[in-house]
């Protein structure tokens, strides 16, 4: 059996708790599609079900604003939803819960690394005295970056 056949077989197999998450994402997904029909096209995308508790629909979102515009509309939605979609036939309510989206934060500048004039003196004199020409070339390098790097400041 091939890897990508082991990994089906544990993600879509009859068995196990990954199936168990694998079949209750895409019922929660066929759910929230049928869902969305019920509500305005501007409205839709920002709205997932995420479960039923008893007769109460479990909605989520990413935003206040979103909450309160399917809040204003909850009940009519609830007698809606529960003609309109089987699974939904005992909802007589809905919660809207509010799951922020996490920002991914900046990446940050590279820290740049300055050695000082002096430094670069150094490196220039431990490479006169080393036989390694690979690593008299990366010292040099290093070195002459330095100045180079100073000498565009300074203008």
């Amino acid at each position: 059996m091939s890897f990508s056949g082991l990994l089906y077989n544990i993600f879509l197999g009859k068995k196990g708790e990954v199936a168990d998450l694998v079949t209750q994402g895409k019922k929660l997904s066929l759910l929230t599609k049928q869902f969305r029909r019920l509500l305005a096209t501007n409205i839709a995308e920002h709205i997932h079900v995420s479960g039923v508790r008893g007769n109460t629909l479990i909605l989520t979102t990413s935003s206040a604003a979103w909450a309160t515009r399917i809040k204003l509309q909850s009940k009519e939605l609830a007698q809606l939803a529960s003609q309109e979609i089987k699974e939904f036939q005992w909802v007589t309510q809905i919660q809207i819960k509010i799951i922020p989206i996490a920002e991914t934060p900046p990446n940050p500048k590279p820290l740049e690394r300055n050695i000082s004039g002096k430094a670069a003196k150094d490196l220039r004199a431990m490479a006169k005295s080393i036989e390694n020409d690979a690593l008299k070339s990366s010292l040099l390098r290093l070195a002459n970056r330095s100045i180079q790097k100073n000498h565009k400041e300074k203008n």
